[in-house]
């Protein structure tokens, strides 16, 4: 094995780490700053009722702060890949909402 390929071996892993880390960070980040919005920006895609999505949309950014810092430091990261996997699934209803949304915002 080469050298350049020892050292991608051994940082590309660490380095898309690094990457997911600040996406999830800076999303918490700005989702925090007004948790009622987050709240209803989940009950937008009415997945969940929307009393629970409220609920939902309030922990979001702080489990996305959490997995982020988890990332950054290297621990738990099998952990924060699970929880990250599962934060970024998507429901065919989700897709269906956001398309709508975003066709609907364009015609305005």
């Amino acid at each position: 094995m080469s050298r350049a390929a020892r050292i991608t071996k051994t940082w590309a892993p660490t380095a898309a780490r690094i990457v997911l880390a600040v996406v999830l960070g800076y999303a918490g980040l700005v989702r925090i700053q007004d948790l009622n919005d987050a709240g209803r920006s989940v009950a937008v895609y009415r997945i969940v009722p929307d009393d629970l999505a409220e609920l939902i949309g309030g922990a979001l950014p702080f489990a996305e702060i959490a997995v982020a810092l988890l990332l950054v430091a290297g621990l738990a990261t099998r952990v924060a890949a699970v929880v990250t996997a599962v934060l970024l699934i998507r429901n065919p209803r989700t897709r269906y909402a956001l398309d709508r949304w975003v066709l609907d915002t364009k015609e305005e």
